[in-house]
């Protein structure tokens, strides 16, 4: 069984690096051959590769690749569906909107056979969540809540969806005031002149929920230049669970950080071996992330930072070898040593 994965940015990109290194774990115990090629942040360069692929590997079973906006998705569907090769979307998240235009997969694209990708209407829940229980136990008798929101860019599916989850829990939190909500475009420096700015207007939040934790860490650095100390006078919390965030969790500076979606990598992998020896569907799976906080960091940060994977039974997720219903993907994340 031979899988190609296009992976959407050049090697050094953090996040990426370890979807890479969990697949190629997966890999080499599903005895499944990956080939992964790096393709350029560049949208034409991206199609090029994906073209290179689908003329040169005429071997491959799988094309595993992401989403990065609709008019490569639909190019890259109809070169797979042109040349007969079967494809996995994963990671990213359609909207509704984009499914109409592209249907359901297995409705207008036969090869397109699924698509796996992380909740992240869930994740923006979660981290508020997580920021205001924390922020109500350290100030019980605080009446009233305000927190700033730093969001991705407003056409991103990602951003969105984790905006949908922030508001969603808001309205569970009736004590807790939106200061304001900025589009940060998910940029640190975006981020840290964007805390500046509140800060200087509004004095201090009490908590700040970033859509990202490369957000947060600039919020963080803000915070701290204001005089104010992270973990005390502000609560932070990001999402992706970025080697940096989780040691300043560490440090008792920021308080959460929910993510474990780059184990994807993983899991498209399994959904593939699967779908290869029993055709199980595959279909429109959404994933789960995970909060990192100062109570369970000790278990498992050591095992988000260290990226080794080469204790996983990956078998076990498996439906073919295992003849169950597989585990939640995220439990790959416990089941390596400390």
């Amino acid at each position: 069984m031979e899988c190609i994965f296009i992976n959407p940015s050049p090697k050094g990109e953090i996040f990426w690096d370890k979807v890479s290194s969990v697949m190629l774990a997966a890999a080499a115990d599903l005895n499944i051959k990956l080939t992964i090629e790096y393709a350029d942040i560049d949208n034409r360069k991206y199609l090029a590769l994906a073209k290179k692929i689908v003329n040169q590997h005429s071997s491959v079973d799988y094309i595993l690749f992401i989403h990065k906006n609709i008019t490569v998705t639909k190019k890259l569907l109809d070169l797979f569906e042109q040349h007969k090769k079967k494809s996995i979307m994963f990671n990213t998240q359609l909207s509704e909107e984009e499914y109409q235009l592209l249907g359901s997969p297995q409705n207008h694209y036969q090869y397109w056979l699924g698509t796996i990708s992380p909740d992240d209407t869930q994740a923006g829940f979660i981290l508020a969540k997580e920021l205001i229980e924390h922020t109500q136990r350290k100030y019980p008798n605080k009446n009233q809540l305000t927190l700033l929101g730093l969001g991705g860019n407003e056409t991103s599916n990602p951003a969105i969806q984790r905006k949908k989850g922030l508001i969603n829990a808001l309205e569970q939190y009736p004590n807790v005031k939106l200061t304001r909500f900025i589009p940060s475009q998910w940029f640190y420096e975006s981020a840290y002149e964007h805390t500046k700015y509140i800060l200087r207007r509004h004095k201090r939040v009490d908590i700040i929920w970033a859509a990202s934790d490369l957000m947060a860490m600039a919020a963080l650095q803000a915070i701290e230049e204001e005089g104010l100390k992270p973990g005390e006078d502000t609560i932070i919390g990001g999402i992706d669970w970025l080697p940096e965030a989780i040691s300043t969790i560490k440090q008792n500076k920021i308080t959460v950080s929910v993510g474990g979606h780059y184990l994807e990598g993983a899991w498209v992998l399994i959904s593939a071996f699967d779908h290869h020896y029993i055709n199980s569907p595959i279909g429109l799976q959404l994933t789960q992330m995970y909060p990192i906080t100062p109570d369970n960091i000790n278990a498992i940060s050591h095992k988000v930072l260290s990226g080794d994977y080469s204790s996983v039974i990956f078998s076990k997720f498996s439906r073919f070898l295992t003849g169950n219903t597989p585990q939640e993907k995220n439990e790959i994340i416990f089941m390596t040593n400390p």
